[in-house]
């Protein structure tokens, strides 16, 4: 598959994410009665795990070790959470950026970093197999 290709599908499965998330948060709020950041945590937990699904199966054809994979894509999204709210920060206190479009601007860094480390690490062909399973690999 094209890289191309994949960051389409890991754009669309983005888009889908936030809107279930969204509405998890929504629901969770006004329906369940969570406060904002329980609910907040509910949807972000059910749409960072669809993202794994998805982009799992569908953006990378992924088929090794679900541990290992799930294991380095929870890192990937700290990281990637992390990059945001410092661009984020960095536009409203050092640019002075407007507060609305700094958030806009920290999903570039966000996305950019997800969709490659998601590539080229969580779901990379060279991290199918847990490191111990390579190893008996590699000794026959």
């Amino acid at each position: 598959m094209t890289l191309l290709r994949q960051a389409s599908l890991f754009s669309l499965v983005g888009v889908a994410n936030t809107i279930v998330a969204l509405l998890i948060i929504y629901l969770a709020k006004h329906v369940g009665g969570f406060g904002d950041i329980t609910a907040n945590l509910i949807g972000y937990s059910v749409g960072i795990t669809q993202s794994f699904f998805l982009n799992s199966r569908y953006t990378f054809a992924y088929n090794g070790n679900r541990i290992v994979a799930s294991l380095r894509f929870l890192c990937v999204m700290a990281v990637g959470y992390l990059l945001n709210l410092l661009t984020v920060v960095f536009c409203i206190n050092e640019l002075e950026t407007n507060r609305d479009l700094s958030h806009l601007v920290g999903v570039i860094p966000y996305t950019l970093f997800t969709f490659l480390s998601s590539k080229f690490w969580a779901f990379s062909a060279n991290s199918r197999t847990g490191s111990a399973e390579r190893l008996r690999e590699s000794n026959g």
